[in-house]
């Protein structure tokens, strides 16, 4: 599509949104498929991308507080809102709040100091079912093999997949009660260079691991781990992979495989739990 490159964008301090046109199609259409790029960004504030036109950052001022956020959805009116394009080589940034959907951008590397959340959206989305408010519709985070993603803390209250192939994603530390989400290619989570990521709950909620899909979610967990949800293998296989010896990774909880008649879920979906490796592993749940 067709690009509109204007210069600096100065956010002021607080959330500012930037709203951008919507489509009931494919995203990449709305308005003409134009895209709109800034050279960098600046400023103290946090920018807020709603609406589905693509908005791409192709850099970074040293005064911009490297905070984004992307809108979900407001009741029955307002979509989940999308592709704001971290398009720089290297995009190194504070704190990502997704309540829409984003997806970093292939061939370049994302690195986030802070937080990535992945919203649950509670209480923003009425489905009209008795006036049920639950956050049905959650955040959602897609990470294409070839994209490099470094996540300080990785809250995912949503959903978290992969695209293109076996992709890793480094995370410092896995918290929150959302699904990680496989379709026909492998995903695994650890700390840069292959060591083991530490599991703890999250400030507003225990955590849980919840695996679901077709394919692999590989896991390298740390030993003390402070979750207090437990673990819930619904469809796909959780291989638990640590590169070192994992006493308790999840904590003193309990541990779900579920299994469905045949004809609910089938062979190769049916869920799977796989310990492997040579380092022990012990679990006190």
């Amino acid at each position: 599509g067709n690009v509109i490159t204007l210069g600096r964008l100065t956010v002021a301090a607080g959330e500012q949104v930037l709203q951008t046109p919507w489509t009931a199609s494919a995203f990449t259409s709305a308005n003409n498929s134009y895209r709109i790029a800034f050279t960098e960004i600046a400023g103290p504030g946090t920018l807020v991308k709603a609406g589905h036109q693509p908005v791409e950052i192709n850099g970074y001022d040293a005064s911009f507080s490297g905070n984004f956020i992307v809108a979900g959805p407001i009741g029955l009116a307002v979509q989940p809102s999308g592709n704001l394009r971290l398009n720089a080589s290297t995009n190194t940034i504070n704190n990502l709040t997704v309540g829409g959907i984003f997806s970093p951008v292939g061939g370049k590397t994302l690195t986030v100091n802070g937080v990535l959340e992945i919203g649950d959206n509670a209480g923003q989305v009425v489905n009209g079912t008795g006036g049920v408010s639950t956050g049905s519709v959650t955040g959602a985070v897609s990470v294409p093999n070839n994209a490099t993603v470094n996540i300080n803390v990785l809250r995912n209250n949503g959903i978290l997949g992969v695209t293109g192939g076996s992709t890793t994603i480094n995370v410092n530390q896995i918290q929150g009660s959302g699904l990680y989400q496989t379709y026909g290619q492998p995903m695994t989570l650890q700390k840069s260079g292959g060591a083991p990521a530490p599991i703890a709950d999250a400030p507003d909620r225990p955590t849980t691991i919840k695996v679901a899909g077709n394919n692999t979610v590989t896991l390298n967990p740390a030993s003390g781990g402070t979750m207090t949800g437990g673990v819930e293998v619904q469809s796909g296989t959780l291989r638990v992979a640590p590169s070192a010896v994992a006493t308790n990774p999840f904590g003193n909880t309990t541990i779900k495989v579920l299994g469905y008649e045949t004809p609910v879920v089938a062979s190769p979906t049916a869920a799977t739990l796989q310990l492997v490796g040579t380092n022990a592993i012990t679990h006190g749940g």
